[in-house]
């Protein structure tokens, strides 16, 4: 019933703006063929509001339509482009014609042809609001291509999605920026500058910039290439202090790189931080971490006893 209903009312506003246009365009021709004479008065004749209008209603639909069909006949879709091009001159010299003609002449036409600036003034109005709204569409486009260049659309948040914004993760990492998310960076990596940053530095061992970077709002989930996020790099190549460092900031210690590696496995040749590791809970198997990481958050110590002055000694 609800669709029949929605259906009848779209009908009804249909016929309604149909007949509100043929009924318009009905009076623009007449109006244009009965007002002729202006051109023969001294405004008329330096301001040319009949010929406007003449090319408004007449002449532009008709060249609208020839290039649509010439367009398709010839497989050019480039001829499409110049109508909207002359509706933007003709908003120019319409607007043009409007200030230039002052009140003097638009009270002298009045008197005599109120119908003929009553259609130029809607027509110029109309144009206009299709100029402002062309204007808009080069804006938006020409701000969405200088983000594209400047590499802002290509950051991804944790789960694998590219944020229009560059988003970035809080300091575990698996909150979202609320922004809208599109697709994975073409490269592999995952998140903005800085999470690479931190990736780059938990691999070298450059606990200064880790530290920074956490400040500074890296996230310690984002995924590089392989799957690996940071941690998987501190403790692949032994760097316990950064370890710490990123357990603490919320780093996912069950975390499984692409080729199903958790940190714990991948710091087997470093004693010190799979004891570490161990020490916080982290599961020593892929099927202890699959399982960890699937199930609910618990509350782990972040600093065992004992660990802190290991690490500081």
């Amino acid at each position: 019933m609800l669709d029949l209903w929605t259906a009848c009312c779209s009908i009804c506003c249909a016929c309604v703006i149909i007949t509100l246009l043929i009924t318009y365009f009905i009076w623009a021709v007449i109006t244009i063929f009965t007002t002729f004479e202006s051109t023969g008065t001294a405004c008329g004749a330096s301001y040319n509001i009949w010929a406007f209008c003449l090319c408004v209603v007449l002449i532009i639909p008709i060249l609208g339509c020839l290039t649509s069909v010439v367009a398709n006949i010839t497989a050019l879709p480039g001829l499409m482009a110049v109508p909207p091009v002359i509706n933007l001159a003709m908003a120019v010299w319409g607007m043009a014609l409007w200030i230039q003609m002052g009140d003097t002449c638009m009270l002298a036409l009045e008197s005599r042809f109120w119908d003929l600036v009553l259609l130029f003034k809607i027509n110029v109005i109309l144009l206009s609001i299709s100029f402002v709204v062309f204007l808009c569409i080069i804006c938006l486009g020409a701000a969405f291509l200088g983000a594209v260049a400047s590499g802002s659309l290509g950051s991804a948040d944790g789960g694998g999605y590219t944020s229009l914004l560059g988003g970035r993760g809080g300091a575990a990492g698996a909150q979202g920026s609320g922004y809208l998310f599109m697709g994975r960076s073409a490269d592999g990596e995952q998140g903005t500058d800085e999470d690479k940053k931190l990736r780059a530095a938990a691999k070298s061992g450059n606990l200064t910039g880790v530290e920074k970077l956490l400040r500074d709002g890296a996230s310690v989930s984002r995924k590089g290439k392989g799957g690996w996020q940071p941690l998987h790099h501190a403790a692949a190549n032994g760097h316990s202090e950064i370890v710490l460092k990123l357990v603490q900031a919320g780093a996912n210690m069950d975390a499984m790189t692409d080729a199903g590696e958790t940190p714990v496995q991948l710091s087997a040749a470093h004693p010190s931080v799979h004891t570490l590791l161990r020490s916080f809970g982290a599961s020593t198997t892929t099927t202890d971490a699959t399982a960890a990481t699937q199930a609910a958050p618990s509350s782990r110590a972040l600093q065992p006893e004992g660990h802190a002055g290991e690490l500081r000694a």
